[in-house]
């Protein structure tokens, strides 16, 4: 289950109170320069480079453990290039890295503050990119498709059409459950769910660690549900609207094999279904209509307190919310056209409170994103507006039921995708 999805796995980053920017850049060039000799299996020397309050707070051991894991996987630095201010990349074989450094005020010519972030595609077209994706191990499900007038169509792709598990990038459904609900006026953004200890699940969010009771708006559960894939917002939602209801809004928002997600599970029921041992053979032995038996019987009765969540890939084939990278910019297509006018434009605004990467803003007027990540798992989905006026679908699923996920290449690859829609 995704944790918190404003998350760039391995991007490192720290600053001291003590950082100043400085606007001569030759100091800065040096110590940049320096710093690529630090990508390497065993990098030592820190203390010639950083200052003291840096190293007080980033001990030379956790920096020896981040700059040797981007030598794993990019190989030796190449060398380096100086962007704006204190910005710069470094290079490797197939990737950059951009990195923010900034001198100590108190330690001249010392690095007080320093940033590293996920390693880019070199890769200079979409296609390239794509080859790029084929190069992860396990399933990978990718879509980019430009908006028309009447439908969307297909820019670039590989497996579009494949199933894969998607973790909380289902949330939007049960998004465009309530938005139609809100369009047709059954519902409003102001209406007051209190919290119920029912539908109190486990984290990520914040909202399982308020008292049951408290008063909450439709829009308020929307908004951490999406923005911080908040599971206690998401399952009051879910019961609030229902879960046949959402089953039914599958097939509306384009899912291919909307049967896969049924029955529709809460978050809690997923927690309880692979974090108490013997639940999930349970539950797999049994036809549809005795899962959804079994689900409202027993696992309801199950205690919060039993649910030890595993930490590797665990029925990610077969206990999951699952769509293909078509299925989700259908969905996000769907979410377009309700959300066009009216009280339902709201969602627009939901959808883009955390843009899960940091997109150029002077060629995106609108960035809509819901994520979804738990072991074994990761998607990434937009809703995209470029200032040129044209509107894009985008959507990656990685599954790899055999090892934990690279997320930083993974968000390095949509990165590049995002450099590179014309």
């Amino acid at each position: 289950m995704e944790k918190i999805f404003l998350r760039l796995a391995l991007v490192f980053c720290f600053f001291t109170s003590n950082s100043l920017a400085f606007a001569a850049t030759s100091p800065l060039q040096q110590r940049a320069q320096e710093i690529t000799f630090f990508f390497s299996a065993q990098p030592k020397g820190f203390e010639k480079v950083f200052a003291g309050g840096f190293l007080a707070a980033v001990p030379p051991a956790k920096l020896a453990e981040v700059f040797s894991d981007y030598f794993r996987r990019l190989g030796p630095c190449l060398g380096m290039e100086e962007g704006k201010q204190e910005n710069f990349n470094f290079l490797f074989k197939e990737a950059k890295v951009p990195a923010k450094i900034t001198l100590d005020s108190k330690e001249p010519g010392l690095v007080g503050g320093f940033w590293l972030g996920n390693p880019t595609s070199n890769s200079k077209s979409l296609g390239g990119v794509v080859e790029d994706f084929k190069k992860l191990p396990g399933k990978v499900s990718f879509s980019l498709r430009h908006i028309e007038s009447k439908e969307s169509k297909e820019m670039i792709s590989l497996n579009p059409r494949e199933e894969l598990a998607i973790g909380s990038a289902f949330k939007l459904y049960l998004l465009g459950t309530l938005t139609d609900q809100i369009a047709s006026g059954k519902r409003k953004w102001t209406d007051i769910v209190p919290l119920q200890e029912k539908s109190i699940s486990l984290p990520s969010g914040i909202l399982q660690a308020w008292p049951a009771g408290s008063p909450l708006t439709l829009y308020t559960l929307a908004g951490l549900m999406i923005s911080i894939s908040d599971n206690t917002a998401t399952d009051h939602l879910l019961s609030l609207l229902g879960r046949q209801q959402v089953e039914k809004e599958l097939k509306e928002m384009g899912h291919s094999a909307p049967n896969l997600n049924s029955p529709f599970l809460s978050t809690l029921e997923m927690f309880k279904l692979k974090g108490i041992p013997g639940e999930a053979e349970k539950f797999l032995a049994t036809d549809e209509k005795g899962r959804r038996r079994f689900l409202d019987k027993e696992v309801a009765g199950l205690e919060r307190s039993r649910i030890d969540f595993p930490k590797k890939p665990t029925h990610i084939a077969d206990i999951e919310w699952f769509a293909s990278a078509d299925d989700l910019c259908s969905a996000m297509e769907a979410l377009w056209r309700k959300s066009e006018k009216g009280p339902a434009q709201a969602t627009r605004g939901i959808l883009a409170i955390n843009p899960g990467l940091k997109f150029d803003e002077s060629k995106w007027s609108y960035v809509g994103y819901k994520g979804g990540s738990e072991p074994g798992v990761l998607n990434m989905t937009y809703l995209l507006h470029s200032r040129k006026g044209d509107w894009y679908l985008l959507s990656a699923g990685w599954n790899d039921p055999g090892a934990p996920l690279d997320e930083g290449r993974f968000f390095g690859l949509m990165q590049r995708i995002e450099e590179l829609i014309p």
